[in-house]
C-alpha cells in the first residue's frame, strides 16, 4: 500500500484511533480522487462520487459544527419560549416536566461540549431576551410570573450545565492528547 506524507496532525486522534497518523492513508469510501467540481460525476463508477461526498461532509462537520450547535440552540430556544412556555404545554403534568428537564440538561451540557468556547456561558441569557416580548403566558393557568422572569431565575443553572459540558470537553481532549 502506498502512503501519503501528511506531515503533522492538526488535532489529536479521536478516542484512541489512529486516524490522524501522519503516515496513514486517508480513510475514504473508495480509492478515487476528490472531484474538483461538486456537481461533476464519474462515468461508470459511483465510488468517486461517494468519496467526494464523504470528503465534503467531513469538511463541513469540522468547519461548521460550532455554528450548527449555536443555530440549533437559538431555534430550539425560540420554540421553547414561544410554543412550550407561552402555551404552558406541560402545566399540571409532572411526568412531562421531568422529561423536559432531563432533555434540557442534555441539550445544555451538549451545547457546552459542542461549542467549546467560554463565551458560550452567555448563551442562556438569550432565553431571557427573547422572553421579554412574550410577557405573561397566553394561556393563564394559575398565577404565572412573566416568562422572562422565570427564565432569568433559570439562567444560573443553565450556565452551570454549559460549564459542565465545557469541562467534559476539556477532559476528553486531554485524554486524547495523553493517548497519543
Amino acid at each position: 500500500m502506498r502512503q501519503f506524507p501528511l506531515r503533522e496532525p492538526e488535532l489529536a486522534s479521536a478516542f484512541g484511533h489512529a486516524v490522524r497518523d501522519p503516515g496513514e492513508e486517508p480513510a475514504v469510501l473508495g480509492m478515487g480522487e476528490s472531484l474538483a467540481d461538486p456537481l461533476e460525476r464519474l462515468v461508470g463508477s459511483p465510488r468517486g462520487c461517494l468519496t467526494h461526498i464523504s470528503d465534503l461532509l467531513y469538511i463541513a462537520w469540522m468547519r461548521y459544527s460550532r455554528s450548527i450547535a449555536i443555530g440549533s440552540y437559538f431555534v430550539g430556544s425560540a420554540v421553547w419560549v414561544y410554543w412550550i412556555l407561552d402555551r404552558q404545554v406541560f402545566f399540571g403534568n409532572p411526568d412531562g416536566d421531568w422529561a423536559v428537564l432531563g432533555f434540557l440538561v442534555l441539550v445544555l451540557v451538549g451545547l457546552g461540549f459542542a461549542v467549546n468556547r467560554w463565551w458560550s456561558l452567555l448563551l442562556p441569557f438569550y432565553f431571557v431576551v427573547i422572553g421579554i416580548p412574550v410577557g405573561y403566558p397566553s394561556t393563564n393557568r394559575g398565577e404565572p410570573v412573566p416568562i422572562w422572569f422565570g427564565l432569568l431565575l433559570a439562567w444560573p443553572p443553565a450556565v452551570a450545565l454549559i460549564a459542565i459540558g465545557l469541562g467534559l470537553r476539556k477532559v476528553v481532549e486531554r485524554r486524547r492528547a495523553v493517548a497519543i
